[in-house]
């Protein structure tokens, strides 16, 4: 398996916490989950992606229905290079998206997984999924 190099890593999490289309889009109803879940984006802002996950597992457990929430562990779990769970929580997020920007990046992510995988294939139809979500979309390699 080949390793991402630190400077996409960054580049990577910088766009996902950055970008006006990666913001959380829905509101953390429960004040102990928000708790967690900005925890878990303050340790991934800084690189601790084990800490960060243990935060959005946490924050699942008060706000389950959340995607943001399940974006946020599918992001972490990327960069841990546990693709399989990455694909699960990125699946999880789909199951309760409203908006298409967010839907247009949880499928990039999904694309994301699939290249690291090797599976150009299924990478590129996910990447297309996004597109049609959002034209604009920037996130695709």
């Amino acid at each position: 398996m080949k390793k991402i190099p630190t400077w996409l890593c960054i580049f990577l999490t910088s766009t996902m916490l950055n970008n006006p289309w990666c913001r959380p889009v829905h509101a953390v109803q429960n004040s102990l989950a928000e708790g967690y879940y900005q925890q878990g984006l303050e340790f991934l802002r800084t690189g601790l992606y084990e800490e960060a996950t243990t935060q959005f597992h946490l924050a699942l457990a008060h706000s389950p229905v959340n995607p943001d929430i399940y974006f946020g562990l599918g992001v972490c779990l990327f960069q841990m290079r546990s693709y399989k769970e990455a694909h699960q929580a990125y699946l999880n997020a789909l199951k309760y998206i409203p908006s298409p920007e967010l839907r247009a990046q949880t499928l990039s992510g999904l694309g994301d997984i699939y290249f690291e995988l090797g599976d150009y294939e299924q990478a590129i139809l996910e990447y297309q999924k996004a597109l049609l979500y959002n034209k604009n979309w920037t996130g695709i390699r």
